[in-house]
């Protein structure tokens, strides 16, 4: 069973309160994905996976609950593609920041930031840090990939730098959640190959330095990697191994102590 927040009213919000829920904020971004996938694939892709989530933890002593994804993040990287909508950097910090103070407030002491977006990886992982110490609140936050990086590297059908935008894991987990927005007719590969070595083309390579780039400088269609060797079946099989990690995970975040002395 699937637990939404918003579905909740705010006497059965109390008895999650109770409950020591464990509470799933998803993010995301609404941007291109090249001329194959929707704007908000992102959206999509880490709403499934979290509400999957919430159905294979029935067997855990404390409810997992899901707030609505937090759609948009920060793109200004897509801005020259039509229809990507970014917040600045300081409004996605501000709401991530708002959103988790408003739950603690209420008594929920256990929140993960479940991320669907690159972009906004580095900026969640700033905001826990800062939440911690300025505010004393105490969060977790990951993307959903980054449960499965290990087993991804053996599922993939593409080279290196197949893997980053558009690419074949998105293009896969959207052939299996929702094939109907595919357009398998405008899938064109893309790899991008850096002048650099030192810098990352795909998800399996974090890359020695970070620096920043528009999408138009590297990809005319706003891919980069290879959807052509997506399909819908090897999707659901990195679908549900995804989802399995992060279930193991909250099985072990449900054992955390936040109390003083840090117990994990």
């Amino acid at each position: 069973m699937t637990i939404l927040l918003g579905e909740k009213r705010w006497e059965d919000a109390k008895e999650l309160v109770e409950s020591n829920a464990i509470v799933i904020v998803p993010t995301a971004a609404f941007e291109q994905h090249g001329n194959h996938l929707p704007l908000d694939t992102d959206m999509r892709l880490v709403t499934f996976i979290a509400e999957e989530v919430c159905k294979r933890c029935e067997s855990l002593n404390s409810p997992v609950v899901i707030t609505p994804t937090i759609w948009t993040g920060f793109s200004p990287h897509h801005m020259q593609f039509e229809g990507s909508i970014t917040l600045k950097m300081d409004t996605f910090n501000a709401v991530i920041r708002d959103t988790c103070e408003s739950l603690w407030h209420h008594g929920f002491r256990k929140i993960i930031l479940l991320n669907g977006h690159g972009g906004n990886a580095n900026l969640l992982k700033s905001v826990v840090a800062d939440m911690t110490f300025s505010l004393s609140i105490r969060t977790v936050t990951a993307s959903y990939w980054d449960f499965a990086l290990e087993y991804i590297n053996k599922w993939r059908k593409s080279n290196f730098g197949g893997i980053n935008h558009g690419c074949e894991m998105e293009t896969a987990l959207m052939l299996y959640l929702s094939e109907k927005l595919v357009h398998k007719n405008l899938i064109k590969d893309n790899i991008w190959s850096p002048a650099s070595k030192n810098i990352s083309n795909d998800i399996a390579n974090s890359g020695t330095v970070l620096t920043a780039f528009d999408f138009s400088e590297i990809s005319e269609e706003g891919v980069i990697g290879e959807p052509s060797k997506a399909s819908k079946e090897r999707g659901q099989e990195l679908f549900d191994y995804i989802c399995n990690e992060i279930v193991n995970f909250i099985e072990d975040f449900e054992q955390w102590d936040w109390k003083e002395p840090l117990k994990i």
